[in-house]
């Protein structure tokens, strides 16, 4: 590493504070750190300078983020499956693939803690984890998918390591950036950017195989990836912290670095445990299924493969699914300020499961083989519209659950913890498939996904963010002061 990059992460360690000022930090920094976490925008950079660009932004970094999900969840299960692999293997890998998304706590406060200035805090992890998960993709045009099951897998656990670090990044940047009037639209874009971005990866990659063999849809993955670090990525700038941010002097490295560290820890836990109710309660509802899932992880790719559909229909399939999802989370963004965060997303735990039943129950009664293309299609299309819906109500709960000071992890642990259910989900219903069936098991994933809806009443926004935004708006015109009022009420 030269000596200007480790100066830079050093000052990074530096900036968030000087071990003399520990005592004054609420009162003197605290405040400022909080307005810049939420308003600081690059007016340099048209992409995050306007609510437009800001919308746009974080759709396209949601998309590179959706990329790799595609390919893992829909792709290759599919795949492995025509080759012959069993469902309980499939559900395994599944649920290694994922694991990295349900550990990134664990490193989570990396992102938060070392920011290289000269890159941008964000921008210099975002295009760091991107060109990795490139990287750890381009080996795979090397190795053959039938005979080389073992070396895919263990790249692909690595490049979802990397993966789920942008994930922390994009997170963590947007909350920073993201005003409180602008989150339930964002995250609306955001997961239907996922949506569009596990599309290409998942249907793009099965029609691309179905043509040019398997190794074609790396190759489209890879691109995908390239494009969005060039034209997007590398372009992020960010504003420099206010000079109140920095540190009067210069202090032993062990004092600094133990000071940043109880600092980052004292405001983890005021997010968990000092900020109301809704951000403890959010960590349990996170834990629990997202609503029915086996439509969307997991077993899907399996569950096509073994009703007999063609690699071609399984990619026809898969993108429409994952574009009614798409539209599912803009819709969530277009109703979630109307009808209320809360009822919305009780509505899509719901109606994710009706057609999850529905398929479970014709299934157990006519057999595999009385399930026509058309017939999954159109259980497929309302259960990720459904789906959809709750993803877009979900992270914009969690986001206003969320210490904007340390957003990356806050953020990154709800997260961590919907992963978790995510791989425990695939484990269970491939080990389930295999026993009981496929029917059975969609009628059991039905009703465990309804269990989080009992939380959802106690959700209710962090009080640290209230009190950040409220300090923000104080020196607002009256009609910005309006616009964050409404959206800093509780998610109903």
């Amino acid at each position: 590493m030269s000596r200007s990059v480790q100066s830079d992460c050093w000052e990074a360690l530096v900036s968030f504070g000087d071990p003399d000022r520990s005592s004054a930090y609420t009162a003197a920094i605290a405040p400022p750190l909080m307005r810049t976490s939420l308003t600081a925008v690059a007016r340099s950079s048209a992409l995050t300078s306007t609510r437009r660009g800001r919308l746009t932004l974080f759709f396209l970094l949601y998309l590179a983020e959706g990329l790799p999900l595609g390919l893992n969840i829909y792709a290759l299960s599919a795949y492995f499956r025509i080759e012959g692999i069993g469902v309980a293997d499939i559900g395994a890998l599944s649920a290694a693939l994922v694991a990295p998304w349900g550990l990134k706590v664990v490193w989570s406060p990396l992102v938060d803690l070392i920011r290289v200035r000269r890159f941008g805090p964000n921008r210099f992890w975002i295009v760091l984890t991107q060109t990795m998960m490139a990287a750890t993709l381009a080996p795979l045009f090397f190795v053959e998918p039938s005979q080389g099951f073992g070396w895919i897998a263990a790249l692909l656990v690595l490049h979802n390591v990397f993966a789920a670090t942008q994930d922390i990044a994009i997170d963590g940047f947007a909350a920073r950036i993201l005003p409180e009037d602008e989150l339930t639209w964002a995250h609306g874009l955001m997961f239907a950017g996922q949506n569009v971005g596990m599309a290409v990866g998942g249907g793009g990659s099965l029609f691309l195989a179905g043509k040019y063999g398997f190794k074609a849809s790396f190759g489209l993955v890879v691109v995908a990836l390239l494009c969005i670090l060039l034209a997007v990525s590398r372009r992020i700038r960010e504003d420099k912290e206010e000079p109140s941010l920095q540190p009067a002097k210069r202090a032993p490295r062990w004092a600094v670095l133990h000071s940043r560290l109880a600092r980052f820890s004292r405001e983890l836990y005021i997010g968990f445990f000092r900020s109301g109710r809704g951000p403890r309660v959010g960590a349990l509802f996170c834990l629990l299924p997202g609503g029915a899932m086996a439509l969307a992880f997991g077993i899907a790719g399996a569950l096509q493969v073994d009703l007999g559909f063609t690699e071609e229909q399984i990619s026809i399939s898969t993108t429409t699914m994952l574009l009614a999802g798409a539209a599912g989370c803009g819709l969530a963004g277009a109703l979630g300020d109307r009808i209320g965060l809360k009822r919305l997303l009780a509505l899509g735990y719901a109606l994710t499961a009706a057609p999850t039943a529905c398929l479970g129950w014709v299934i157990h009664g006519s057999g595999l083989g009385g399930v026509s293309f058309e017939q999954y299609l159109v259980y497929a299309v309302l259960y990720r519209f459904a789906f959809g819906i709750c993803f877009g109500a979900r992270g914009a709960i969690c986001m206003a659950m969320t210490n904007p000071i340390v957003g990356a992890t806050q953020f990154t642990a709800y997260n961590s913890l919907g992963n978790i259910a995510i791989a425990y989900s695939g484990y269970w219903q491939g080990m389930a498939a295999s026993r009981w069936g496929y029917g059975a098991t969609l009628g059991i994933d039905a009703a465990a996904g309804m269990a989080g809806v009992v939380l959802i009443p106690w959700l209710s926004q962090s009080k640290t963010r209230a009190r950040a935004m409220n300090r923000f708006v104080a020196g607002t015109d009256s009609e910005s002061k309006t616009a964050a009022g409404r959206t800093l009420q509780k998610p109903e």
